[in-house]
């Protein structure tokens, strides 16, 4: 191979690299990104609204942002990015609370200017909170960077062009029974963390708002109507990411077709051991083949039905 294709190999296997870490921890990095354009166009998007309108809109873009930071600690893999995710979120809920309160009670008149809010140091938090999200979403430890947890069914690798018929047929169901597998634990484990945690931030969110009636502290009021608000918005996020891919439904349905392909390994493999003529091996070869076409058939049309397709 001459120097310049293996440059080209190089770059086409960064590049997918690069992809495939932004599929791993996808919320994470979105989380990210959003903080830091809140961070980077803020400022001048700001020039463009009425003065009056300047606070409000900076603390509903704060609250988004406490929201992101919680979305992105949810979707952190391994105890380094929770510990960066959970600094980013403490980070932004303090800016929010500081900006809260600087506004109703320190400032003689509302935060209305694009240097008032540079004077307030919010760009600059929101520039180490984006940066924290992308950290934690960059951070992978080995066993993590190894395991795919895309909800996906890859496709099959070829067999070797050696291998008699029953063996590809064999080869084939190997692989489709390993994905299965693979695919049903992945949205096993997404429907168990969306109702663990929709579960937790309701009941945070009733706890805080029973706090925040006994208290007269008005900067720990903010603080808790702040946590409120961004818990509520990660709660609607989750239930709504839940409700499109539907992860309790796979789970089960990747757990029917999971059973049927074991039920084609144990009676073919029996099958196998007991034919011995090569025309046999053949017809049996053809038997499984249909009998995994029609698996597979029936798992694209039962994922169509749970996605709400034809």
């Amino acid at each position: 191979m001459q120097p310049d294709e293996m440059d080209v190999e190089m770059s086409k296997d960064n590049r997918a690299a690069v992809f495939t870490g932004f599929a791993a921890n996808r919320p994470g990095w979105l989380a990210s990104i959003s903080v830091l354009a809140a961070a980077l166009l803020g400022p001048t998007l700001i020039t463009f609204m009425p003065d009056n309108a300047t606070g409000p809109a900076v603390s509903v873009v704060l609250a988004c942002v406490v929201a992101a930071s919680l979305i992105g600690f949810f979707a952190s893999v391994g105890a380094v990015a929770r510990t960066l995710s959970a600094i980013a979120f403490i980070v932004a809920a303090s800016t929010a609370v500081v900006f809260t309160h600087l506004t109703a009670m320190t400032s003689p008149r509302p935060i209305s200017s694009t240097a008032d809010l540079i004077g307030a140091g919010t760009p600059a938090t929101l520039l180490l909170v984006g940066i924290l999200l992308a950290l934690a979403a960059a951070v992978r430890s080995p066993a993590a960077a190894q395991a795919d947890n895309s909800d996906g069914l890859r496709p099959p690798s070829r067999p070797d062009p050696k291998l008699k018929s029953l063996d590809a047929m064999f080869h084939y169901l190997d692989w489709w029974e390993q994905e299965f597998n693979r695919t049903r634990k992945v949205v096993k484990r997404r429907a168990a963390k969306v109702t663990i945690w929709t579960t937790a931030l309701t009941g945070a969110i009733a706890v805080l708002g029973a706090i925040s009636a006994s208290i007269s502290n008005n900067p720990l009021q903010d603080l808790i109507a702040i946590c409120t608000t961004a818990a509520s918005a990660t709660t609607a996020v989750l239930l709504a990411w839940n409700e499109h891919f539907h992860h309790k439904d796979l789970w089960i349905q990747r757990s029917q077709v999971l059973h049927q392909l074991q039920n084609l390994r144990i009676d073919y493999e029996r099958a196998s051991r007991e034919t011995k003529s090569r025309r046999a091996r053949k017809r049996l070869a053809q038997n499984l083949s249909e009998h995994l076409k029609a698996v597979l058939a029936k798992d694209v049309q039962d994922w169509k039905s749970i996605q709400g397709g034809s």
